[in-house]
């Protein structure tokens, strides 16, 4: 399957979503952020780029759709934890080129 071939089926697939009927319990903002949210989580599945480029998009397009305010989006990334699992990852990556027995 083509790169825009996946990339489109996972578009498509946030539009059905988005376009659902839902209860009235549910807020739309809360339902667009459903729609967004399965669109990248079938993104990271899909990989129609890589999942950095995919998580960005779903930032960009929760915002961009006012499902979320930019602070909001971006307030994950002024923990502490979040930084010390990316250190954390990215430092055991190289681990095997150094030590073949991990």
């Amino acid at each position: 399957m083509s790169t825009w071939t996946r990339a489109a089926l996972t578009v498509l697939i946030g539009l059905i979503i988005w376009f659902l009927p839902h209860t009235e319990a549910i807020k739309p903002e809360g339902w667009h952020l459903l729609a967004i949210f399965t669109a990248t989580i079938v993104g990271f599945i899909l990989r129609p780029w890589p999942t950095g480029i995919m998580a960005l998009f779903g930032i960009v397009a929760a915002v961009a759709t006012s499902s979320i305010t930019m602070v909001q989006a971006l307030g994950g990334y002024a923990e502490a934890n979040v930084w010390l699992i990316v250190a954390g990852r990215y430092h055991f990556s190289n681990c095997p080129k150094y030590f073949p027995c991990f």
